[in-house]
């Protein structure tokens, strides 16, 4: 203690204190209730030890269980979604008439797909993912639309819209990584 701290508490105070550890010093302790008193800490202290670790034991096991609980809802979420999207795919199936040809006798690898009574949504579903590009229909209604158009996948997407925006009622647009469909005549 400084000084200054020890005028705080008063002098009879400080004096008492004194006296206190004069006695105390005095007074012998056996060996006996040395080694009493050190085995007492000791086993508390295990005590403390063996708490601890069972409650870190105890947050392991929760951890865990809550990481499983997690893992699992992921699992079921990802079934539930892939079965919708199958279902939906399939309900899609019949509206889609897509045959690979080719240009000529020497092509093989399939450059051109002709859609045939094709819906819009998934003629520009096939395009938009060719050329790693999502697609915006401003109207509904225009998903429906159904179409006769031919593809050449070697041709830019520049190549493509320019044919589908010779169509009447038909306008599509390309800013920056998103096709914009609309029905023609609005801009």
């Amino acid at each position: 203690m400084k000084s200054t701290e020890q005028r705080k508490i008063g002098a009879g105070a400080w004096v008492a204190l004194q006296r206190q550890r004069k006695r105390a010093e005095r007074v012998s302790v056996s060996e006996s209730l040395e080694e009493r008193v050190m085995e007492k800490v000791a086993k508390a202290s295990q005590h403390v030890q063996h708490v601890q670790r069972g409650a870190a034991r105890i947050w392991r096991v929760a951890a865990s269980t809550a990481l499983a609980a997690l893992i699992g809802g992921l699992a079921v979420a990802a079934v539930v979604m892939s079965r919708r999207h199958v279902v939906e795919r399939g309900k899609d199936c019949d509206t889609v008439a897509v045959c690979m040809t080719t240009e000529g006798a020497k092509e093989t690898d399939g450059a051109s797909v002709a859609f045939e009574g094709a819906r819009l949504d998934s003629v520009m579903g096939v395009i938009g993912a060719h050329y790693g590009r999502c697609v915006c229909f401003r109207e509904e209604k225009m998903k429906g639309l159904r179409l006769h158009t031919r593809w050449n996948r070697r041709e830019p997407l520049v190549m493509f819209i320019e044919s589908l925006n010779e169509l009447d009622g038909l306008r599509i647009t390309d800013e920056r990584d998103t096709l914009f469909v609309w029905k023609g005549g609005e801009e």
